[in-house]
């Protein structure tokens, strides 16, 4: 994919409305409780955001284990997006740094801007893996160690939903060149670049930078909900 001109993008991504700023408030008024959590989430699962809804109803019985009425809605959730699972064929590849962690203006080491958007859309719409050194070994807690410190937990709660990898040199070692795929990153070894060209599939990496563009999220949304069709 090409490299963003001048960090611009056509996508316009529209913000949170009133009623998911409303509880937003209440949860950083109420820290510590769980109601807030499960209200927001009931909002999202009207709207269909079943991501977003489950990351608050992790946070929810996180807070309150007690609370049946999450327990329920969570495993209605987990059943549904297991079923949407088995629809979606094409599968999404996903770095950490440089891409869900970059820089701000004085250089030092953020979230990336649309980092909890990219990910709900992500899950949404393709099976997501973890392509990243910090997830070589099956295990994602290395990932949430890295992006804990920048993320808050609603993020982190987004984050859990991807799969892990085993891989032990290189990254290519876990694609299936025939299937359907997208590989998100900013900067894959030569070797592996090599690799997407020699399996014709070179144009399945989509380049994205947020140290040097730091709304490069963005794009990478609006080139994927056309690959997602």
């Amino acid at each position: 994919m090409k490299h963003c001109p001048n960090c611009l993008s056509s996508m316009h991504y529209s913000g949170e409305d009133y009623e998911v700023r409303y509880y937003t408030n209440l949860i950083k008024k109420h820290q510590g409780q769980s109601n807030p959590y499960l209200q927001r989430a009931s909002n999202y699962i009207v709207r269909g955001g079943f991501t977003l809804a489950l990351a608050d109803l992790n946070k929810a019985l996180e807070l309150n284990p007690n609370n049946d009425t999450a327990s329920r809605r969570q495993k209605l959730i987990h059943d549904k997006l297991k079923q949407k699972a088995l629809m979606i064929k094409k599968i999404l590849y996903l770095d950490v740094d440089g891409v869900l962690l970059g820089k701000n203006s004085l250089n030092e080491v953020t979230l990336a801007p649309y980092a909890k958007e990219f990910l709900s859309f992500c899950l949404e719409n393709f099976k997501c893996y973890w392509l990243t050194t910090h997830c070589k070994d099956g295990e994602i807690e290395n990932v949430i160690r890295q992006i804990k410190e920048y993320a808050d937990d609603f993020v982190i709660g987004l984050i859990r939903q991807i799969l892990p990898t085993t891989w032990e040199t290189l990254k290519t070692e876990v694609i299936d060149f025939t299937s359907d795929f997208f590989w998100v990153d900013d900067s894959p070894l030569q070797y592996e670049i090599e690799q997407l060209k020699m399996n014709n599939v070179f144009h399945r990496w989509i380049e994205v930078n947020t140290r040097k563009c730091p709304d490069d999220l963005k794009r990478a949304m609006s080139i994927l909900s056309w690959e997602k069709l």
